[in-house]
């Protein structure tokens, strides 16, 4: 199928059945089969009596999401976007103000940051319009990334990283032991890379075992790339090292012949050769990684 895009795209993101694109005059379009809010705007019912001629105009067809307003924005400027499974994350510069997220979608984990898990009305667990995500408005924000069911956030330091959504498997990175089925945080957490915890000190292990005060900044590595597979998490840093954690059946996280879910970010020590990573890919139940070796002492090969 043809897209008909009135210009060139800039970026682009795909969720489940759907997708997300930046555009050269930096505003967006989504399109696809998405019927969770996560397109940013309202589409119609979609069953089995849809008529083709629906599908094509109102799925298929390139369209802005609609934005949920709050006071009066002259310009809005779409630096980054991410598609979850079935919610959409934007980062959005706007006119006398700093970057801003906005998220919409599927929201029955959290996976929003909106402090809820809910939708735009109780019989719903979906937010229609792109929704600013209040607590990252002095955060300043310069990454966003979607998993299946949540959400991870990078500062523009690098050195601060942030997620929400659905945590049972590891996925949010704050955990000592295996979260509760069905557990999530709707609200960011900071998810520190270097961190030692006192267990002594921690009442709940299966929920969020991170005191943000107790982090030691300086020990923190600077973020190069993050990817979110469908439930774990890659993070590439500036010096070439990979943290991995979340769902660890299948190797996923790449933490040797282990396949139990990694609750912290743990990091990546490969065996035999110095690997020196270079780009890293989550998926359903896989990763990917590019990577240089070199001999100690030696340039990279």
């Amino acid at each position: 199928m043809h897209l008909c895009l009135t210009q060139k795209a800039t970026d682009i993101s795909a969720g489940d059945g759907w997708a997300a694109a930046i555009m050269a005059d930096e505003t967006m379009v989504t399109w696809g089969i998405g019927t969770h809010g996560e397109m940013g705007r309202k589409v119609p019912t979609l069953d089995k009596t849809t008529s083709n001629q629906v599908i094509l105009e109102e799925f298929l067809t390139p369209k802005p999401p609609v934005w949920n307003e709050v006071g009066s924005v002259h310009r809005r400027k779409v630096t980054g976007i991410s598609c979850g499974a079935y919610h959409l994350l934007v980062l959005a510069k706007e006119t006398g103000a700093g970057m801003s997220v906005y998220s919409c979608g599927l929201n029955q984990y959290g996976q929003l940051g909106l402090g809820d898990n809910e939708g735009d009305n109780k019989d719903i667990k979906y937010v229609l319009k792109l929704t600013k995500i209040n607590y990252f408005e002095v955060r300043n924000i310069a990454k966003v990334e979607a998993g299946q069911y949540f959400s991870c956030f990078v500062n523009s330091t690098g050195k601060e990283l942030y997620s929400c959504g659905r945590s049972d498997c590891g996925q949010l990175g704050i955990s000592l032991k295996q979260p509760d089925a069905g557990s999530f945080e709707s609200t960011p957490v900071r998810v520190p890379l270097v961190y030692n915890i006192d267990s002594t000190k921690v009442s709940d292990p299966k929920g969020n075992c991170i005191v943000e005060s107790d982090i030691v900044e300086e020990d923190q590595p600077e973020i190069e790339q993050i990817s979110c597979g469908s439930s774990h998490v890659l993070v590439l840093t500036k010096e070439g090292d990979v943290y991995s954690w979340g769902f660890g059946e299948s190797g996923a996280c790449g933490q040797g012949k282990s396949d139990a879910d990694v609750f912290r970010p743990k990091k990546l020590n490969p065996k035999g050769k110095n690997h020196v990573f270079k780009y890293v890919s989550g998926g359903g139940q896989h990763s990917a990684a590019v990577f240089v070796t070199q001999s100690k002492g030696s340039r990279a090969k």
